[in-house]
């Protein structure tokens, strides 16, 4: 079909066939190609322009015929801890969650955790676990060693937030990972 369409518009550019004529050649090859009096106008008239001319109207007649499918949806992504402002949202949402788990009835699927697991390892290789009540939470940070308190610093996770987010009664699973330019590193999930 493109070439038909490039050979009708070519004899119209070179004179030899009249744009009303052209039209209901067009029109036969496609019903989408059917164009009304003001369109042929200007169609036909694009022939003749500089940056146009018969392969580009080609083009653009053959995109009415064949339009482009649409892009499938980009998968969501994970969420990212990037500071205080993802904290802040993420401790907003863990309470709304839970807030609505009151109002649902608590399953075994919308229970927050009720244990803080704390791993951690420093640029040496040494490692350190500890498990921790989140009835607790407010003495996480005594439990976790300085290494690791530095390196969720460096993430933009201060102390206090972390102790917001743990009150806020998190689902389980993983919570936290954090790692600094010198290799600590602190892991924080919820059991």
């Amino acid at each position: 079909m493109k070439e038909q369409i490039r050979r009708i518009l070519g004899l119209v550019a070179a004179g030899k066939l009249a744009p009303d004529d052209a039209a209901p050649l067009l029109e036969a090859l496609s019903s989408r190609l059917s164009l009304s009096d003001d369109a042929r106008t200007h169609l036909f008239g694009l022939l003749h322009a500089e940056e146009f001319g018969v392969d580009r109207v080609t083009e653009l007649l053959l995109a009415r015929v064949q339009p482009q499918a649409p892009r499938p949806p980009e998968p969501p992504r994970p969420p990212v801890w990037g500071g205080l402002d993802d904290l802040g949202q993420s401790v907003g949402a863990a309470v709304e969650e839970a807030i609505g788990g009151l109002r649902g009835g608590f399953g075994r699927q919308n229970r927050p955790g009720s244990i803080l697991r704390i791993e951690t390892e420093d640029e040496n290789g040494n490692s350190y676990s500890a498990n921790l009540p989140l009835s607790l939470a407010e003495h996480a940070a005594k439990l976790i060693p300085p290494q690791a308190i530095a390196a969720l610093e460096r993430s933009g996770v201060t102390l206090e937030g972390l102790t917001l987010l743990l009150q806020a009664g998190p689902q389980p699973g993983p919570l936290l990972e954090a790692e600094d330019e010198h290799g600590n590193q602190v892991a924080l999930s919820v059991r």
